[in-house]
């Protein structure tokens, strides 16, 4: 009952928190990781990605691996 209560609680006040934030991403495909940098730094500078959005970038470069296979 404890847990559920806290989760409750929880639930509440992450619902009300994003209430005040619009719902927004930004999605960035790229070969390489500084090529992901440059698009990320020009969205941030021409206003169409706000520091408070997640951001999911997808590259062509493999990333916590071993040897190249996922683990």
């Amino acid at each position: 009952m404890i847990s559920t209560t806290l989760e409750h609680r929880l639930r509440r006040l992450e619902t009300k928190d994003q209430a005040d934030l619009p719902m927004g991403a930004t999605l960035i495909f790229a070969p390489d990781k500084e090529d992901a940098e440059r698009q990320l730094a020009a969205r941030l500078a021409n206003g169409t990605h706000m520091p408070h959005w997640p951001t999911i970038l997808v590259t062509g470069q493999t990333v916590g691996t071993t040897e190249g296979r996922l683990s």
